[in-house]
């Protein structure tokens, strides 16, 4: 199996995405196979496993920013009704200054949550 390739996709984008992929599942296939066990279901189920292990760093960052956005949101609401109907630059600038203040606040409290769980 170690000439086949598992991709026959050959686009801009995807298509070195798909090779490495595929140069991976053969990569676990091959070490299987060393080791007498040439399971292509068990070799796949290893492979998404360590699909998952690469993206967990990711999936873990966009869940932690989504519950600091959960805490930042009702701050941000506040201000906005606040200023409402207010364009003119002095309370701009207090809309700001304020926002700088509740995202430091809720960035707190975002990490409070996340220490506590």
């Amino acid at each position: 199996m170690s000439d086949m390739l598992l991709t026959a996709y050959n686009g801009a984008i995807l298509g070195p995405i798909a090779k490495v992929l595929g140069w991976v599942m053969n990569g676990i296939y091959a070490l299987m196979s060393m080791i007498g066990i040439e399971n292509v279901g068990l070799s796949i189920i290893i492979f998404t496993i360590v699909i998952y292990a690469i993206l967990f760093p990711l999936t873990y960052k966009q869940q932690k920013f989504s519950k600091m956005q959960s805490v930042m949101m009702p701050e941000i609401q506040k201000l906005q009704k606040k200023y409402a109907g207010k364009r003119d630059q002095a309370s701009m600038l207090k809309m700001q200054e304020e926002l700088g203040e509740s995202i430091i606040k809720a960035t707190k409290s975002g990490l409070r949550i996340e220490l506590d769980e």
